[in-house]
């Protein structure tokens, strides 16, 4: 794909049909200014659609979605949440240009299953592939750097993904803005301050070189 530049496609196949146009456009590889938008802990209901709505308003390039997306805990019997949380983000998520708003995910735990044994993702890697990791980097433009983390819901904070991160911080250090899309927040809010998802992460993240 060309930066900077409008793209149309339809979705489908001569069997099942095809869906109407739509159309996004790319982000530019230049130090222009872009505005993209940021959220999480969706889920399906009509607050979640209003939102969605209002983001699109602010004419985003992009949109990063920090995890537990339709909260359907990759159970298949909850295969309508999934199809409900991309009709609101095909319906709602959509440009005053009317561009749809492409979508960079982290995983969440409502994203995972709760079975016994190695957690899994279904729904969310068919849906949403990424490249196949549960964390990975995206430049977008000359100035930003993205680095989309799992806080220990397929892949632990330490070990490979705290050393990857480490790496792609050095990588990095020339480019003006980084930033960091994870689900459990190291400092948080809202949830125990000693949880241990954000105790890992403030343990294996925090420490890194960011300068």
């Amino acid at each position: 794909l060309l930066p900077d530049t409008v793209y149309f496609f339809v979705a489908g196949d001569s069997i099942s049909g095809l869906s109407e146009e739509y159309s996004f456009r790319t982000a530019p590889d230049d130090d222009q200014p872009m505005t993209f938008v940021c959220g999480g802990d969706m889920g399906v209901g009509s607050r979640a659609k209003e939102l969605l709505a209002q983001a699109a308003a602010q004419s985003p390039l992009f949109c990063l979605v920090g995890g537990d997306l339709a909260y359907a805990n990759a159970i298949s019997e909850n295969y309508e949440l999934w199809d409900r949380w991309l009709e609101n983000w095909q319906e709602a998520m959509v440009t005053p240009d009317n561009h749809v708003v492409p979508m960079v995910l982290a995983v969440g735990n409502h994203d995972v299953d709760r079975d016994p044994g190695p957690p899994t993702a279904p729904f969310f890697y068919h849906y949403f592939p990424q490249g196949g990791a549960s964390y990975f980097s995206r430049r977008v433009g000359a100035n930003v750097a993205l680095f989309v983390l799992d806080s220990g819901h397929l892949a632990p904070h330490g070990g490979a993904q705290a050393s990857w991160l480490a790496d792609q911080l050095e990588a990095s250090q020339a480019v003006p803005f980084r930033f960091a899309l994870y689900h459990v927040p190291l400092y948080p809010g809202y949830r125990p301050f000693a949880e241990s998802k954000s105790q890992l992460g403030r343990d294996h993240w925090g420490p890194l070189n960011v300068h």
